[in-house]
């Protein structure tokens, strides 16, 4: 009986889960993270940290467990398990998995948000220089073609 409630505990919210993140994560300068999620740049003060594959779906879902064993973590409070997030994505990711694990794994590195700045950068460089189409306008039909978009689904 030992044995089962230590790995149940295994399942469990730490108490030390959001110091533990610190010490294996320092951050930017030792100051400053990312939203694993959004990208929005953060502080040590204004930061949240996550678990990636939530304590709730773990407790109640083979699966949830099933993706901890693949990346060789046996508690759900391993760091590896833990990414930094703004308040607004923490609540709204909530207890769901799917794309917001996707999401977490690619967002977690600085270098996945680098590399997306640079190639949005480079688009709208090839834009201008293709259709000769100035930034600002070109943006701007963007916005309206999304809003259309958005107007006509709901």
């Amino acid at each position: 009986k030992k044995g089962v409630g230590a790995l149940a505990n295994n399942y469990q919210r730490g108490k030390s889960y959001r110091s533990d993140f610190f010490k294996c994560h320092a951050g930017i300068f030792h100051k400053y993270y990312v939203c694993s999620y959004c990208g929005r740049p953060l502080t040590k003060k204004t930061v949240t940290v996550d678990h990636l594959i939530p304590v709730h779906k773990v407790k109640r879902m083979g699966f949830g467990r099933f993706l901890l064993w693949i990346n060789g973590i046996y508690n759900v409070n391993d760091t590896r398990n833990l990414v930094a997030a703004c308040r607004k994505c923490n609540s709204r990711k909530s207890d769901k998995m799917g794309l917001w694990i996707v999401k977490g794994t690619f967002g977690r590195h600085l270098l996945y948000w680098i590399l997306r700045d640079v190639l949005v950068v480079g688009l709208l460089i090839y834009t201008y220089i293709t259709f000769h189409v100035p930034i600002n306008a070109f943006l701007g039909s963007l916005l309206d073609k999304i809003k259309d978009f958005i107007n006509t689904t709901m």
